[in-house]
């Protein structure tokens, strides 16, 4: 499936404020100060630092269960977030963890299967671009 907003190209979200993101998505900024949103398809938690969004996670529900020590297609993931290869370099491949780096966003992106069992996650970050 090809997800639709808020979960389409969901590093669009990256340094914006908390604040005007709650309200664009319709939803509370929650006790921690962080956002949330799910629905049958996807959770994406949106982590703030200060007033901006600093880190998104995204786990794909439909993809459960997987297994750290099986392989798994991220090409799939991100073309589901309406990402595509071309617009990323792999930077490090693990059975479990793909890491990618957008070089003209400045982002890093992650896919993994974080425990047996759970579905994918895909993470986005411009703290760790390059690291």
């Amino acid at each position: 499936p090809i997800f639709h907003k808020p979960f389409h190209r969901p590093f669009q979200y990256l340094g914006r404020k908390a604040d005007d993101l709650s309200k664009e998505l319709n939803t509370i900024i929650n006790e921690t100060g962080n956002i949330v949103v799910e629905d049958d398809e996807c959770r994406m938690f949106i982590e703030v630092e200060g007033s901006f969004v600093s880190f998104i996670y995204i786990d794909i529900k439909r993809t459960a269960p997987h297994f750290l020590n099986k392989e798994f297609d991220s090409e799939g993931i991100l073309g589901a977030l309406s990402i595509g290869l071309h617009e990323l370099e792999l930077v490090r491949k693990q059975v479990h963890y793909h890491t990618y780096y957008d070089h003209r966003r400045k982002i890093k992106v992650s896919v993994s299967c974080i425990d047996d069992f759970s579905p994918i996650s895909v993470g986005f970050s411009l703290k760790y671009y390059g690291h």
